[in-house]
């Protein structure tokens, strides 16, 4: 079985980022100061962002005092992040490396007040099956009423994306190959391409059209025939409603010799890069273009310690959960374990 601590290990092996690390202990430790802080940081920049874009679909100009006003809180909660992190690096170096603290951590994050279903789940401890708790976390946000949304986007309405994904891959039911390093990682894999599209999912239809332009260009690589049929999964229809479902569609045509890396985790990697801004054009907004430079930092990966920042926030739907914990935990493992294939 491919446990949590694997998972952990396997992706601190991956990946020499300490940024990258110190981000992942300071989401769950929360037994310092500095962990304690930068939790209210996270959380500050997440409420400050969602405040920019509700703004801007008002129709708030840019010289807006209030969108000003706020985009200078956002600086000042970003600056205070960082040094929150360079400090954690000088005072908790070993702590940060140590995989089967962070394993163990990231359990209990996951298991605050609901100890019986999680026994009975058998999610109870980092020796648990990695895959059956990505499964249990993406099953439940998918089918929250914040998320109704996204049944539309499927194409229908009584299905959710998490439905749609397990429907396109059956294996994922059979707890045999979930509990698998293969089953693990592809429920991984589409549970970030889930985070990510709700990142997306406030992007115009223009916005939409030239990000699937870009992942449809690469995913072609040169194959005429299957880039026609790319195309025309998206002709004639408003993106916006059907944005998942071509994605999904996308996926199971560009399946190719390899399990992951040429289905979900490729796609995934693609939005990414285009969503980071290489080869994109749509960026023209000032605001737009503000928030895109703080999540994308000062290095190709700094929008993925970000990106869970900007999307609802998970930590006040559901029990006593610490959700924002893990969602970013599992987003950082996902980032450390394909490193070299996102760059």
């Amino acid at each position: 079985m491919f446990s949590i601590s694997d998972s952990v290990t396997q992706a601190f092996v991956n990946s020499k980022s300490q940024q990258l690390k110190t981000e992942l202990y300071l989401s769950i430790y929360r037994k310092n100061k500095i962990s304690n802080d930068y939790a209210k940081t996270v959380k500050n920049i997440s409420k400050i962002s969602n405040k920019i874009m509700k703004l801007k679909e008002k129709g708030y100009s840019n010289e807006n005092y209030k969108i000003g006003s706020l985009i200078k809180k956002l600086d000042f909660e970003y600056d205070k992040k960082e040094n929150l992190i360079r400090n954690a690096q000088e005072l908790y170096y070993d702590d940060i490396n140590n995989s089967i603290l962070i394993a163990d951590r990231l359990i209990c994050r996951y298991r605050q007040g609901l100890m019986l279903v999680d026994y009975a789940k058998k999610i109870c401890s980092s020796s648990s099956s990695y895959g059956r708790l990505v499964y249990e976390i993406f099953k439940k946000l998918s089918s929250r009423p914040l998320f109704d949304n996204l049944k539309k986007l499927v194409g229908n309405k009584k299905s959710t994306y998490f439905e749609k994904v397990i429907a396109d891959n059956p294996r994922l039911k059979t707890k045999d190959f979930l509990e698998t390093e293969q089953g693990s990682l592809l429920i991984e894999s589409h549970f970030i391409l889930f985070l990510i599209q709700l990142y997306t999912k406030n992007l115009s239809e223009e916005q939409l059209k030239e990000l699937l332009n870009n992942i449809i260009t690469e995913v072609g690589k040169g194959n005429l025939e299957l880039t026609e049929k790319l195309h025309q999964l998206y002709k004639g229809g408003l993106l916006s409603k059907q944005f998942s479902t071509i994605i999904l569609q996308i996926i199971r045509l560009s399946v190719g010799k390899g399990v992951f890396m040429n289905s979900a985790v490729r796609i995934t990697n693609i939005i990414l890069r285009v969503v980071a801004g290489r080869g994109m054009t749509y960026a023209r907004n000032a605001v737009f273009r503000k928030l895109l430079a703080r999540l994308l930092g000062t290095g190709p990966l700094a929008i993925v310690i970000n990106i869970v920042l900007i999307i609802p926030d998970f930590a006040s739907i559901i029990n006593k959960r610490d959700y924002m914990g893990v969602i970013n935990s599992i987003l950082l493992l996902y980032f450390l374990r394909n490193e070299n294939a996102i760059i």
